[in-house]
């Protein structure tokens, strides 16, 4: 962490350490809300089986693991779900419920925009699959503002794969050091610190604007 002192005139901390110059965000339960739980019973819905034949395939399967890395296409995805299906949805259908599973959090759109005011370089760092971004770039309109965008299906590889976050810092230019990183989940937190990353678990929004206070990022 950057050292600081206090400047007494002023009641504002001084930075002595380096400054942070960009700001590196999780997607999911961090910028957008979701719930793995709700896609799986939608799918689940949509196939004609049960939740736990669903968790089977996609997570103790590894398909979506696969997926989130780019290891298999939505067309190859749909085939091997199809196979455990008591009725067969369209892939359209399949895709509405896999994917219908966000909503919004309106003060982290709020912290976006005033980064992106401030010209505070930005990058979203997200372990997700091609119809999930699909859906998203669709529907939130400040998600489309942020100019980096670092996904793991693309990256093929996933969170804490120190390439996702090598890829995020490259593409924001700045050192880790130079870098704020938010994510919800410890693990990933931990693998951005390990760079040197100034990694946080993101708690609320309200933790996200309190420490871009401190570090100067917004007023």
């Amino acid at each position: 962490m950057e050292s600081q002192a206090v400047d007494r005139s002023a009641q504002k901390p001084v930075r002595t350490g380096p400054a942070t110059r960009a700001v590196l965000f999780d997607l999911g339960n961090v910028l957008v809300s979701f719930s793995h739980d709700l896609m799986v019973r939608q799918v689940a819905a949509c196939l004609g089986v049960s939740e736990t034949e669903v968790r089977a395939l996609f997570m103790e399967g590894g398909l979506l693991a696969a997926y989130e890395r780019g290891r298999t296409t939505t067309e190859e995805m749909y085939e091997q779900i199809i196979q455990i299906a008591r009725r067969r949805p369209s892939l359209e259908e399949l895709i509405e419920a896999a994917s219908n599973i966000f909503w919004p959090n309106p003060e982290m759109e709020t912290i976006v925009t005033e980064l992106l005011q401030r010209g505070v370089p930005l990058a979203v760092v997200s372990n997700t699959c091609p119809i999930h971004i699909d859906w998203i770039t669709a529907r939130y309109p400040f998600f489309r503002d942020i100019p980096h965008k670092v996904l793991s299906y693309e990256v093929g590889a996933a969170k804490p794969d120190r390439r996702m976050y090598e890829r995020a810092l490259s593409l924001v230019g700045t050192r880790p050091e130079e870098t704020l990183f938010f994510d919800d989940t410890p693990a990933n937190v931990i693998g951005a610190a390990r760079l040197g990353i100034r990694a946080h678990r993101f708690e609320s929004p309200a933790q996200a604007r309190r420490i871009l206070r401190q570090l100067g990022l917004l007023d």
